[in-house]
């Protein structure tokens, strides 16, 4: 299940993996879907600016595949701050 929220001029998107599909390409695929619809709707989206951030409990953290936005692999970071609040993993 994915959950898109949009705000002036940031978006956020979240996806919950379960442990047994921990390859699954729903992230990437909607991804995937935003910069077709940005493309379509002459929408810019800036890959330097975008951040993936994995959030997991388990002791031994699962490796995922890297998310791709416009050809270029976004950075991976173990903080953010959204909402003016701070998340990390």
């Amino acid at each position: 299940m994915s959950s898109l929220w949009k705000f002036a001029d940031d978006s956020t998107i979240s996806n919950t993996v379960p442990s047994s599909d921990l390859h699954s390409p729903s992230l990437q695929e909607n991804i995937d879907h935003i910069v077709d619809w940005s493309h379509t709707n002459k929408f810019q989206l800036n890959p330097e600016k975008c951040k993936e951030l994995t959030i997991c409990l388990k002791k031994q953290k699962p490796v995922f595949d890297p998310i791709i936005v416009a050809g270029q692999q976004l950075e991976s970071v173990s903080s953010i701050k959204d909402f003016d609040s701070k998340f990390w993993a």
